[in-house]
């Protein structure tokens, strides 16, 4: 069976979990700790509203292009070694040595910069990914209370069953965050990993997937 006949496995089908702007189930598990929490139900109406304020703080097409500009610094750090200059990148070492000590015979600069960046994608985003995460992270931080997040968290739990509460935070999260930080960056940067797989070598002609695969045949 082709399963790309109608695209359905690659488009996807919409989830109608996350429709609602309120799901009741979702409300239910609200209610019911507020009503544990008592007077101080106020406290998670506050947790909640910085929860929702947090998760607008970047946009998911901002974050899937960051992970996209990731590998053009990723083919900018192997142009820059190729043409045996230096820059100030914590990844720039690996490259340079990589290159180095993996010499490629196509005659064109271009070819080389990407074969290289697609052997090297792999250790480039185990690097850059929390790198980007970090740095997120901060951004957050700096737009909303961490500290006062935590200090709500805490008095919740000393008031309601402390595994209830962890099971609706991840509810929330289930129902508002449908692709993470992390996949997000990780989608961008193979849309654009992609480009490079269908490029062409200017001397033979032939794109970088099928000069990887004539490298990886079986001995």
């Amino acid at each position: 069976m082709n399963i790309l006949k109608k695209f359905d496995a690659w488009l996807g089908t919409l989830p109608s979990r996350n429709l609602s702007p309120l799901p009741p189930e979702l409300a239910l598990q609200i209610h019911e700790i507020k009503e544990a929490l008592g007077r101080k139900g106020y406290l998670l109406d506050k947790y909640i509203l910085m929860l929702f304020r947090g998760f607008g703080t970047h946009l998911t097409w901002e974050i899937a292009e960051d992970g996209f500009n990731l590998f053009g610094r990723l083919r900018g750090l192997c142009i820059t070694a190729l043409d045996g200059k230096a820059v100030d990148d914590p990844f720039y070492g690996h490259v340079a040595a990589y290159i180095q000590s993996h010499p490629l015979a196509y005659d064109s600069r271009y070819t080389k910069s990407q074969i290289y960046a697609l052997r090297l994608a792999e250790d480039f985003m185990r690097m850059a990914v929390p790198e980007a995460l970090q740095e997120y992270r901060q951004e957050i931080g700096n737009k909303m209370d961490i500290i006062l997040l935590d200090s709500l968290y805490k008095e919740m739990a000393e008031y309601c069953d402390e595994e209830r509460l962890e099971l609706l935070i991840k509810a929330i999260l289930k129902q508002y965050i449908v692709v993470d930080f992390a996949n997000l960056l990780l989608q961008g940067f193979l849309s654009h990993l992609v480009y490079s797989l269908t490029d062409r070598d200017d001397e033979s002609g032939r794109e970088c997937f099928l000069l990887l695969m004539d490298e990886d045949k079986p001995a």
